[in-house]
């Protein structure tokens, strides 16, 4: 594997990995406001959706082979949020 590849692969899982922590605290926001009840949850929760799936699109377009690198990242990104929402859960229990 060529440098400029390993390069990209690290640039797509930098990506994949910011999507995923702005997506999964973009949905803490959207049940905040669907607990809430306010009229701005389905924006929040098309916002968070689109936003993500067009980044993904993007990523796709621009490198397809590299693909598994931002959504490897992107579930990394998914365990991190989760880790820290339970260990806040654990601290007010």
């Amino acid at each position: 594997m060529t440098a400029p590849v390993m390069a990209m692969i690290l640039v797509f899982a930098v990506a994949g990995f910011a999507l995923g922590l702005a997506h999964f605290a973009a949905l803490r926001w959207t049940v905040a406001a669907y607990l809430a009840g306010t009229r701005n949850a389905i924006a929040w929760y098309v916002a968070r959706l689109a936003g993500s799936a067009a980044v993904l699109f993007v990523l796709v377009r621009i490198g397809g082979p590299l693909v598994p690198a931002p959504l490897g990242s992107f579930l990394v990104a998914r365990v991190v949020i989760a880790r820290r929402a339970n260990a806040a859960a654990e601290d007010r229990a």
